[in-house]
C-alpha cells in the first residue's frame, strides 16, 4: 500500500474514532447558616452544563512533577469523572452539573490536556502513569475513596485504577469501554470488521506526528453546542499537546501485542456500565462476559441507537440512572 493510501486510511480511522455544586446569637447563626445552606443549594440546582464552566474551583496537584488540574463543584461524596480522548474534564459538564446538588463533583485533565502538564517524552503516557494521576488527585481531595467514572480513555484507566486501588474506589462507573479482558478478546477472535474498527491503534502507534486534523478548530466545531461551548472547546484545544495524546495510543498498541492489556485483578466494587450499542471504536461483543470479572454488583446499560458518547446522546436517560444507581448502591 502506499503512503497516500496508508495516510487516507489512516485519516478515515482517526475520523471515526473521533466521529461521549446566648441562645439570639446561636438562632441568628443557625438561621444564617441555613439561608447560606438553603442558597448554595439553590445555586447548585440552578447549574446548567454551559454555566458549570463559570463556578468550578480549580486545582492543581504535583504528581513527580506534572501537574495535574482538576475541577470541584458542591459538597458530599465525591465522584470523579475521567475524560477519554480527544476531550477534557469539560466532557462531563451534563453529568457534573446534575449531580452537583447532592455531591461534590470532580473533573480532571489528564495529561498533555488542556491545563495539565504535558511532558515531552513518549514514555511519560503509560498506564502506571496515567493511574499516578488519578490517584493523586484523590489523595489531594483528603478523601478515603470516590466514586470513579471514566468514558473511553477514561475508562479504560478507569477499570485500572479500581482494580489496583480497590481500596480507593468505592464505586466504578464505566461508558463505552469494555472490560479489557472482554477488550482483548474481541481484537483476537473478531470478524474482519470488527479488526478493522481498531485497525486504528496500530496506525497511531507507527505514526510519529499529530494526524493532519488533529487541528483545534477542528476538534471544537465537531463538539457543536453554543458559540460559547465551542469557544471554551477551542480554547482547551489549543492548549492541548495533539502529539503527546496520541502517545497514550502508541503505548497501548504493544500491550495488545504481549496480552498485557487484558490482564486485571477482579473488581471488588459495584460496577454499572453504560454502553451505546452504535459505537463502532468499541465493539458491544465485547460486554460479553463482564460478570464474570467483578464480585460486586454489576449493572448493565445497553443504550440503541446510541454511539460512542452516552453522557452526551442519551443525557436524560443516563443522568437519572446514574443517580438512581448512585442512591441505591
Amino acid at each position: 500500500m502506499g503512503n497516500t493510501m496508508k495516510k487516507t486510511v489512516f485519516i478515515l480511522s482517526m475520523l471515526a474514532l473521533i466521529t461521549a455544586c446566648n441562645q439570639q446569637s446561636t438562632d441568628q447563626q443557625a438561621t444564617t447558616e441555613q439561608s447560606t445552606d438553603q442558597q448554595s443549594i439553590e445555586e447548585a440546582t440552578s447549574l446548567t452544563a454551559e454555566s458549570l464552566f463559570d463556578v468550578v474551583e480549580h486545582h492543581y496537584v504535583d504528581n513527580n512533577g506534572v501537574n495535574i488540574h482538576y475541577v470541584t463543584q458542591g459538597e458530599g461524596e465525591v465522584i470523579l469523572f475521567v475524560h477519554g480522548f480527544p476531550n477534557w474534564w469539560y466532557d462531563w459538564r451534563n453529568q457534573m452539573a446534575d449531580l452537583a446538588s447532592d455531591y461534590k463533583v470532580v473533573a480532571l485533565d489528564t495529561r498533555g490536556y488542556n491545563k495539565s502538564d504535558k511532558p515531552e517524552e513518549k514514555n511519560e503516557y503509560t498506564f502506571p502513569h496515567f493511574i499516578s494521576d488519578v490517584t493523586a488527585v484523590i489523595n489531594d481531595l483528603g478523601v478515603e475513596k470516590v466514586t470513579l467514572v471514566g468514558h473511553d480513555w477514561g475508562g479504560g484507566i478507569s477499570w485500572r485504577v479500581a482494580a489496583t486501588h480497590p481500596e480507593l474506589i468505592e464505586k466504578l462507573v464505566i461508558f463505552n469501554l469494555t472490560h479489557p479482558t472482554s477488550y482483548m478478546k474481541v481484537l483476537n477472535e473478531g470478524t474482519p470488521e470488527q479488526k478493522a474498527n481498531t485497525a486504528y491503534i496500530k496506525q497511531i502507534h507507527d505514526s510519529t506526528e499529530p494526524a493532519p486534523f488533529m487541528v483545534p478548530e477542528q476538534l471544537a466545531e465537531r463538539k457543536g453546542g453554543s458559540d460559547v461551548v465551542k469557544a471554551r472547546h477551542l480554547a482547551a484545544y489549543q492548549n492541548t499537546s495533539m502529539n503527546n495524546i496520541l502517545d497514550y495510543y502508541r503505548n497501548l498498541y504493544p500491550l495488545f501485542v504481549s496480552g498485557e492489556y487484558g490482564q486485571l485483578p477482579r473488581l471488588q466494587m459495584p460496577v454499572l456500565q453504560f454502553h451505546g450499542m452504535n459505537d463502532r471504536a468499541v465493539d458491544k461483543d465485547g460486554l460479553r462476559d463482564t460478570w464474570n470479572h467483578i464480585d460486586n454488583n454489576y449493572t448493565l446499560i445497553t443504550l440503541p441507537g446510541v454511539g460512542h458518547d452516552p453522557h452526551h446522546e442519551a443525557i436524560e436517560i443516563v443522568n437519572s440512572t446514574l443517580r438512581n444507581w448512585l442512591e441505591t448502591h
